[in-house]
């Protein structure tokens, strides 16, 4: 990693330290969520505290830096909404086929099945609340913060790579394939547009698709 230009190397050097920390610690708390055995109510809690946490943590990063330089053009907020549309549409309908995939294969049907029974054993009004809130946390730290400690190339997706060995806590394999995938998706949505909010709509269309059709297909 390298620092930003006009900044200390002492304070570059404690930034990039506090970033592995909050990642281990955010991970940390995401194995343990998906590691309770207890009520779906502590699930929703941890999950809740989780998204929380990388959003805290998003901010504490960034605090006194300038917004995040994109390379090429930054389009209009219509134009940006086009692509991240576009983006999000592709990345869910990628999503519908690869589940059906993994349907068929009897090593990871099982883990697709688990994941959508952990998801069925609270409303589904709370299960999207949740994985909306945090899903958009995610992007805060990982889309949004992660990538602003350097300048090194392709800081975003070095930042996925983080995402994805984080989502190993989860210990479920369909959860751990598509982390990747949505990752660079939203780094995509991110480059084409500028702007964080393209990240965090690819996100919650993914999360909305997964939550509410996903289910649908295992009838």
């Amino acid at each position: 990693m390298t620092r930003r230009a006009g900044e200390p190397a002492a304070a570059g050097a404690s930034r990039h330290l506090a970033a592995v920390a909050l990642t281990l610690a955010g991970t940390a708390l995401l194995w343990l969520t998906f590691g309770s055995t207890h009520s779906s109510a502590v699930f929703v809690a941890l999950a809740l505290a989780l998204a929380a946490f990388w959003f805290l943590a998003s901010a504490f990063l960034t605090r006194g830096r300038p917004p995040a330089s994109l390379h090429g053009s930054r389009p209009s907020a219509p134009v940006a909404f086009g692509r991240a549309a576009l983006v999000a549409v592709g990345t869910a309908g990628l999503f519908v086929v690869g589940v059906l995939v993994l349907l068929l294969l009897p090593w990871t049907a099982e883990e697709v099945g688990e994941a959508v029974a952990a998801a069925e054993s609270t409303p589904l009004v709370v299960t999207v609340a949740v994985a909306l809130v945090t899903g958009l946390g995610e992007e805060a730290f990982f889309r949004g913060a992660l990538p602003r400690l350097g300048t090194w190339p392709r800081a975003d997706l070095w930042a996925t790579v983080a995402y994805t060995l984080s989502t190993l806590a989860t210990g479920n394999l369909a959860l751990i394939l598509a982390a990747p995938v949505l990752g660079v998706a939203c780094v995509l949505a991110r480059r084409v547009t500028g702007r964080l909010w393209a990240a965090m709509l690819v996100h919650a269309v993914w999360s909305l698709v997964m939550v509410g059709g996903v289910p649908l297909l295992l009838v």
